[in-house]
């Protein structure tokens, strides 16, 4: 008769056991890094959409005050001449009879010039009219440069129509400036606007 040792089978059972549970540990080591990377990948995401909504809004705030440059050097604004209803060409427009700004109506009737940034009127690229810098001349890491729209509203005098008597008020022309700049993506856009008053 051949005698069996205890420890012998015991300890056979036990690494099979260590195995089982070395496997298992490796499978939440894998599941954990797994999502540690995806996380990972998520966040450098975030950042890069984030990275391109600052630079479209740098470009749109570079349209801004190229606009504004426009309206103060270029000799071409005065009052409302020039500007025209259609707003077909140069950007300067007056505002539609039905009271819906130009620039919603340029992006429901898909504008390229105004939607990706094509050289496609009545926007105005960045530099148009007014020679900037060199370092202002063009934005670098844009998919398209910026452009801009000039609206002249007329608002009444002071005291409108109330003060009879004191004869004809004169209007107050003060200019809506909408300006919409691109990220390194042409489908990142940020749309900003201003008002000036000369």
């Amino acid at each position: 008769m051949v005698k069996r040792n205890p420890t012998l089978s015991s300890g056979t059972r036990q690494r099979g056991f260590v195995l089982l549970v070395s496997l298992m540990l490796l499978v939440v080591l894998t599941i954990l890094g797994i999502s540690i990377i995806s996380t990972n990948t998520m966040d450098e995401k975030m950042a890069g959409y984030f990275i391109d909504r600052q630079i479209a809004l740098q470009a749109a705030e570079a349209a801004l005050r190229d606009a504004e440059r426009d309206m103060l050097f270029s000799g071409r604004i005065a009052g409302t001449t020039g500007f025209i209803d259609d707003c077909s060409t140069d950007g300067l427009c007056l505002p539609e009879v039905d009271g819906s700004p130009i620039w919603a109506d340029l992006d429901t009737n898909n504008n390229l010039g105004w939607k990706q940034g094509n050289n496609v009127g009545p926007s105005v690229a960045l530099g148009t009219y007014t020679s900037p810098p060199a370092s202002l001349a063009t934005i670098p890491n844009v998919a398209a440069q910026p452009r801009y729209i000039i609206e002249a509203l007329s608002l009444p005098g002071a005291g409108g129509s109330l003060r009879v008597g004191f004869g004809a008020q004169q209007s107050t022309i003060i200019y809506r400036v909408t300006a919409v700049g691109f990220g390194r993506r042409s489908s990142t856009r940020v749309v900003l606007q201003a008002l000036y008053k000369p």
